[in-house]
């Protein structure tokens, strides 16, 4: 399926200094997948000591990253 980054996603993972492919991977190979509101899917990877998390969608035939961030572990990890 083709991948297709928002204008937004690619603001933002370029002001958070994120890599395509640490995205690619994520959304290719996730190691948790999360449903949310409006259709949209919470993909997460762990990246060294960070937890990349990208937000995508899909539209017919195509995979919209709408963004991308890492997450605090120790947050994170206290939620589970």
């Amino acid at each position: 399926m083709k991948i297709v980054f928002s204008e937004h996603a690619l603001i933002r993972i370029r002001e958070r200094k994120i890599s395509k492919l640490e995205v690619y991977a994520t959304i290719k190979n996730p190691q948790s997948k999360d449903e949310t509101y409006r259709e949209r899917i919470l993909l997460r990877r762990n990246f060294r000591s960070k937890i990349l998390e990208a937000v995508i969608r899909i539209e017919k035939k195509c995979i919209i990253v709408v963004s991308a961030y890492y997450l605090d572990r120790k947050i994170y990890e206290s939620k589970i």
